[in-house]
């Protein structure tokens, strides 16, 4: 059973080293050849990432004992004791003094850390952080400026790992993490200048793994980025919708002073988003009308039998069908002179364009 579990420990580390790793931006070109639905390289990244998760997924059951569950497996694959207790404290309802549950954040690419302490530190009242990122100390697949930020996780030198603040912990983790929690746990899901891969993961789990039913009502993805970005929103467009903020301020704390990555190219915008809303037909809330009311108010007298009807007490009306006459002439319902022969089709045609 042992060996067992080193070999699929193993096979883990290669699956996370050999096909997420970090990799610098990808220009334009790139980009927009990657987002054309359809297209041989955007089904070649998509199969491919789905099949990661899927694949993660199943060496995460086999792996993790069920009496833990599952989350626990997926953090112990990776993780000291130590991250995965102070990770599992955050992942408990908390509650406040006011009876209200503490808000709850799941950073992807964390990086140094840095900006998310900062987060963490202005907003200690009240939110949680679990702060992740893949932390590759592979030299091979790991890039070099980033090789340090693994290095430094794995001896505990990053600075959420070194506060003494109880509302932030830091764990090895990609954005699959999110399929193991809870739904609707999160408030926010925060990536600050993500590379390709983690946006791919977004893409990827909110259209085939139900990612944004994580979210509690009125939860956000708040991703900071170049406007590259926009590309692959186009991809998950009927699941979300998004806005960009005005400057880089998020939770009180600015998101490009904080980062360490300041190049022109990484300043971008601050992208919110949120889960379609599922709600239909016309929208009747008074604060979302301009009225504008002209004439005279008509006065209407209820007959006698209505006088002592408590208008309050009116749950609403019940349509009732009392006839169902067939259509014996559909020009004539149409507005069209039978003597005019003009097919019924053109009637219509003709009938639809009066009202456009």
């Amino acid at each position: 059973a042992g060996r067992k579990k080193e070999s699929l420990k193993e096979n883990i580390d290669n699956l996370a080293s050999g096909n997420k790793r970090r990799v610098p931006s990808k220009g334009q070109d790139e980009v927009a050849a990657e987002t054309i639905e359809g297209s041989e390289v955007f089904n070649e990244w998509y199969e491919h990432y789905k099949a990661s998760i899927l694949l993660m997924n199943t060496l995460v059951k086999l792996y993790a004992a069920e009496e833990t569950g599952f989350m626990k497996g997926y953090l112990q694959l990776k993780n000291n004791p130590q991250s995965v207790q102070k990770m599992f404290k955050l992942l408990e309802p908390r509650i406040m003094s006011n009876g209200m549950a503490r808000k709850r954040l799941l950073e992807l690419a964390g990086g140094n850390t840095e900006a998310v302490l900062k987060i963490a530190e202005y907003n200690k009242d009240n939110l949680d952080i679990i702060s992740t990122d893949m932390y590759d100390s592979n030299s091979e697949t790991a890039t070099p400026e980033y090789l340090g930020y693994a290095q430094d996780f794995e001896k505990g030198r990053l600075s959420a790992q070194q506060t003494t603040l109880d509302n932030i912990a830091t764990a090895r983790a990609t954005a699959d993490i999110a399929l193991y929690m809870p739904d609707s746990s999160l408030d926010y899901i925060l990536s600050v200048n993500p590379a390709a891969q983690v946006v791919k993961d977004l893409v990827v789990l909110i259209r085939e793994f139900g990612l944004l039913d994580k979210l509690r009502d009125g939860g956000q993805i708040i991703i900071k980025a170049g406007e590259d970005v926009e590309k692959y929103f186009k991809l998950i467009s009927e699941y979300i919708d998004y806005e960009t903020l005005e400057g880089y301020e998020f939770l009180g704390v600015n998101l490009q002073e904080a980062t360490d990555w300041k190049e022109e190219s990484l300043v971008g915008k601050i992208y919110v988003i949120r889960k379609k809303s599922g709600v239909g037909g016309i929208d009747f809330n008074a604060e979302g009308l301009n009225l504008e009311t002209k004439g005279n108010i008509e006065q209407y007298n209820l007959p006698p039998e209505f006088k002592n009807i408590d208008p309050a007490r009116i749950q609403g009306f019940t349509p009732v069908i009392f006839d169902i006459i067939p259509i014996t002439n559909l020009p004539l319902l149409l507005g069209v002179n039978e003597e005019e022969q003009i097919p019924i089709a053109q009637g219509i045609k003709n009938r639809i364009l009066s009202f456009v």
